[in-house]
């Protein structure tokens, strides 16, 4: 009866053993859920964060593709408008070009001009010169012919 009332002990104990067993490890199961559950929540909000993002990312590059045409168009009209710009400057450097040679061929005819006063200039002094000369000779000359009447008494 002792040794049955012993193996009855024992067997409660274990039982009572193996029940606080299992709520240890049905406490440490539903420890390990929770940490599992709560992981899965943030691993859930990172995996959502990150599709936004790549949502994101998608209308931002689909916008950017609907520039494109644009900005293509844009530097088209900017590239035209500077190979305008360049052939007017082409144009206008030629007419300077043209406009400088004329001023220097005017510059050119002002000093033949300039030159041929001063040949007209010299050349009226020259006669001035002559003419006085000739006047001094024809008032010598009267005065000469002025003295000879006198002396011959003719007045």
């Amino acid at each position: 009866l002792r040794t049955l009332e012993r193996e009855a002990d024992e067997l409660r104990q274990r039982a009572e053993a193996g029940v606080l067993d299992r709520k240890q490890r049905e406490t440490q199961l539903e420890e390990k859920l929770r940490a599992l559950e709560s992981e899965l929540s943030r691993e859930k909000a990172s995996s959502e964060a990150a599709f936004r993002t790549k949502e994101e990312i998608a209308a931002s590059l689909e916008a950017e593709r609907g520039r494109i045409p644009v900005l293509v168009s844009e530097t088209s009209a900017l590239a035209s408008a500077t190979d305008a710009l360049h052939e007017e400057q082409q144009v206008a450097r030629q007419r300077l070009a043209e406009a400088e040679e004329a001023a220097a061929q005017q510059a050119r005819k002002v000093a033949g001009l300039r030159e041929a006063v001063e040949r007209q200039r010299a050349d009226l002094v020259g006669v001035s010169s002559a003419a006085e000369r000739e006047e001094a000779r024809e008032a010598e000359l009267r005065a000469n012919l002025d003295q000879t009447r006198s002396g011959l008494g003719l007045k």
